[in-house]
C-alpha cells in the first residue's frame, strides 16, 4: 500500500503537463504575434516607398519650376533655396524608406526564423511574388 502517492504522482504529472501544453500555446500565440506585428510595419514601409518616391518627384519638378523662375525673377533666392532644400530632404527619405523596408524585412525573416536571402533566387522570387499578391489583396481590401 503506497497511501495514495502513485495516483498523487500521477496527477502532479497530469497537471505539469497542462502546464507545459499552455506554455507552449503561449509561446505560439507570442511569435504568431510578433510575425504579424512585423508583416504590418514592413506592410507600411514596403508602401511608404512608392509614397517617398512620388514626394521626391514632385519636389524635384517644384525645384525644376522654382529654378526656372528665379531665372526669369519671379521669385527670390529663398524661395530657391527652399525648393531645393525640399527637394534634397525628399531624397533623402526615399533612401530612409528602402532602408526602413529592408530593416523591416530582416524582422520578419527573424521573426518566422527564415532568411529568405539565403535561399536560391528562385525561392527568393517566389517569396517577392507571394508578397507582391499579399500587399495586392491588402490594397484592394483597403478600398
Amino acid at each position: 500500500f503506497s497511501g495514495g502517492s502513485r495516483f498523487a504522482g500521477a496527477r502532479r504529472a497530469q497537471e505539469e503537463l497542462w502546464r507545459l501544453r499552455a506554455q507552449r500555446e503561449s509561446a505560439a500565440e507570442g511569435i504568431e504575434q510578433r510575425i504579424r506585428s512585423s508583416l504590418h510595419r514592413m506592410a507600411a514601409s514596403y508602401a511608404g516607398i512608392q509614397l517617398s518616391r512620388d514626394a521626391a518627384e514632385a519636389a524635384r519638378k517644384n525645384q525644376e519650376l522654382m529654378r526656372d523662375a528665379y531665372s526669369q525673377g519671379l521669385v527670390s533666392v529663398i524661395e530657391l533655396l527652399d525648393a531645393q532644400n525640399v527637394a534634397l530632404v525628399s531624397e533623402l527619405a526615399a533612401a530612409n524608406s528602402v532602408h526602413d523596408f529592408l530593416v523591416d524585412l530582416i524582422e520578419v525573416e527573424r521573426s518566422a526564423g527564415q532568411f529568405i536571402f539565403l535561399a536560391e533566387a528562385a525561392e527568393v522570387d517566389a517569396f517577392f511574388d507571394r508578397m507582391d499578391a499579399f500587399f495586392a489583396r491588402a490594397e484592394a481590401g483597403a478600398r
